[in-house]
């Protein structure tokens, strides 16, 4: 999921910018040019957006899964340690 939102998100990005330069060679003013800069713009900002929430979700599963593996040294470590307490305290 992660890589295809990455994907989608440069591949709008990249559509907006050949969309631009495309208006940029066909257009007869300035004007055109800038009444469809908003236009361009936004769908630049959002697939700049998507393609970093498609990199954040990679890196949350990153540190999901480091975060199970902590877990279960952290376990390891520390049932030597509690066996001894209930151990003692008995």
């Amino acid at each position: 999921m992660s890589g295809f939102l990455r994907v989608v998100g440069t591949l709008t990005f990249l559509g907006a910018v050949l969309g631009l330069i495309a208006l940029i060679g066909q257009s007869r003013s300035a004007d055109e040019v800038w009444q469809a800069l908003p236009g361009v713009l936004s769908a630049m900002v959002g697939g700049v957006i998507v393609a970093a929430f498609g990199t954040m979700l990679e890196h949350m599963t990153v540190l999901r899964q480091e975060a199970e593996k902590q877990t279960k040294i952290l376990e390891k470590l520390a049932n030597p340690v509690l066996q001894k307490t209930v151990t003692n305290e008995r």
